[in-house]
């Protein structure tokens, strides 16, 4: 079982950049999702607690930015990581397509087009 994933593995790393990206990406929607109850902390303590406008009116506009760059780093991540995935897909079935025991099991599940047409078989 183990082997079976790292073969997968070794095909899921045949692009090793968009593969680094892809975590680096998911490592920062992490980062900047934790990032949030921070800001927030900062709004209660320093903001409501001590009646300052000025942070309360910063963290607000600095929370926006976050939120608008965690979700374009999500987009990114999803996006890389459903390429990442097209590409394994691919990969398996020309690994499939090019094995001879597969194609002889392939062509006996199939029956034959010519000798089952409607009304001719």
């Amino acid at each position: 079982m183990l082997y079976t994933f790292y073969r997968l593995g070794r095909l899921y790393i045949a692009s090793p950049m968009l593969f680094m990206v892809a975590m680096v990406c998911a490592s920062t929607v992490v980062g900047l999702s934790l990032a949030v109850p921070w800001l927030l902390k900062g709004v209660l303590d320093d903001g409501l607690a001590q009646r300052q406008m000025p942070v309360l009116y910063r963290v607000g506009a600095l929370l926006v930015a976050v939120t608008l760059v965690r979700g374009m780093v999500a987009y990114g991540q999803s996006y890389l990581t459903a390429h990442l995935a097209q590409h394994l897909a691919y990969r398996l079935r020309h690994l499939l397509s090019s094995d001879p025991v597969f194609e002889l099991c392939l062509s006996r599940s199939r029956p034959d087009r010519r000798t089952h047409v409607a009304g001719y078989g």
